[in-house]
């Protein structure tokens, strides 16, 4: 790769590196016995009970390679490419820079961290991605794991471009302000959430479209096995030590719950990784991003599963 110059030989050294210790501390969790199920260690197509099985009580991820054409991946990537770009042109004329400053999610970026990009309100830009956001498999598994009449929480594009950092373990909203047993703002949490490898009671789930292939070196994605049944901010050094790396061709759907510990890896490489990356949420929970910017357009033309997803009723 280093002599077809597709690695910036500056950071090749750096690259290899991490790419040893990542291969080497690659393990699952020491914390699950075996009738609980087995690492997925690559895309498995799990119909919608065993992928439950494996969301909740198993490794706590599930993944499909089967979900969407090439035709459907390359116009998604075409639509991110042209407002990536104009993101960058905007920034141009700013007096302030700020692509690459993703500030609402920096707590979980360490400080002064070139961050990823993200672009916002998907539905609006692009009829590809209001197939991406209804799987139908993945829905179902959805609908067991935090009710049927859930709600889309966001729809974003998550793009890393090259130099872009890695972020810390991490739990999805509206896990956000659990830390370390306590809420990170005044009254964030009345109580602890129970926890345990019998609880059953899920808050959200994520689906993130792999856009680009995901690597050891362009920032895939880490997890850490079996961590969405004990309910705790990741611990770093253990993270560090067990998490995996999600890896996959262009295309793959990989489904997991905002418990499971995570987070995205720097990117070393000299091209980008762009995912795009749902979030779903009982009805009872306020969603992240404000679905009253879905225009007339989409709703009209919506089936009634996002119609469901947009929290509407009939």
């Amino acid at each position: 790769a280093l002599h077809h110059g597709s690695i910036n030989p500056q950071t090749f050294v750096m690259a290899a590196r991490m790419l040893v210790r990542r291969l080497a501390t690659a393990a699952p969790q020491k914390l699950s016995p075996p009738e609980w199920g087995a690492l997925v260690k690559s895309a498995t197509n799990l119909g919608v009970t065993e992928a439950h099985k494996q969301l909740t009580r198993g490794c706590g991820f599930v993944l499909w390679d089967n979900l969407f054409t090439a035709a459907e991946i390359k116009e998604a990537n075409r639509i991110v490419d042209e407002h990536v770009a104009a993101q960058r042109e905007k920034d141009k004329k700013s007096a302030q820079y700020t692509f690459g400053k993703d500030v609402g999610h920096d707590n979980i970026y360490n400080k002064g961290a070139e961050q990823g990009v993200r672009v916002w309100n998907l539905l609006e830009k692009g009829e590809v991605f209001e197939k991406m956001v209804q799987p139908e498999i993945a829905m179902q598994v959805i609908g067991k794991t935090i009710g049927d009449d859930f709600c889309l929480g966001s729809i974003a594009i998550n793009y890393l471009q090259p130099g872009a950092a890695g972020q810390k373990a991490h739990l999805d909203y509206p896990y956000w302000d659990y830390v370390n047993g306590h809420g990170s703002g005044s009254g964030a949490w009345p109580g602890a959430p129970k926890a345990g490898p019998e609880h059953h009671f899920f808050m959200n789930c994520q689906i993130l479209i792999m856009l680009d292939d995901f690597t050891a070196i362009n920032g895939a994605t880490g997890v850490l096995p079996y961590s969405q049944r004990n309910i705790c901010w990741p611990d770093d050094a253990v993270y560090e030590r067990e998490h995996n790396l999600v890896t996959g061709k262009a295309g793959t759907v990989l489904l997991f719950t905002g418990l499971l510990h995570h987070g995205s890896t720097a990117n070393l490489s000299n091209g980008k990784r762009c995912a795009v990356v749902s979030q779903y949420l009982p009805k009872y929970v306020r969603p992240m991003e404000d679905m009253n910017q879905v225009g007339e357009a989409v709703r009209k033309r919506a089936t009634p599963r996002l119609r469901q997803l947009l929290g509407e009723h009939t």
